[in-house]
């Protein structure tokens, strides 16, 4: 028999909303903690979801380099 406490549906109910594309600091807030690293320890998401997160919500998902141009000092 699987045995469901408080703990479990806190860790299902962040890693679902973090799978959803919701803002950690919004799951932080409903969650009640102080601070983001323990909002991330109720997070459990796969490696793939965790890239797609990150290519899209990171700050400087637009930030481009341009190309270097290297010149010959000889």
């Amino acid at each position: 028999m699987l045995t469901i406490t408080p703990h479990v549906f806190r860790h299902t109910l962040a890693t679902l909303l973090l799978e959803k594309d919701v803002d950690i600091r919004y799951i932080q807030s409903i969650l009640g903690h102080s601070s983001i690293m323990t909002t991330q320890i109720y997070t459990h998401v796969n490696r793939k979801k965790q890239r797609q997160i990150l290519t899209a919500k990171h700050p400087r998902k637009d930030f481009s380099m341009p190309d270097l141009v290297i010149l010959n000092k000889g």
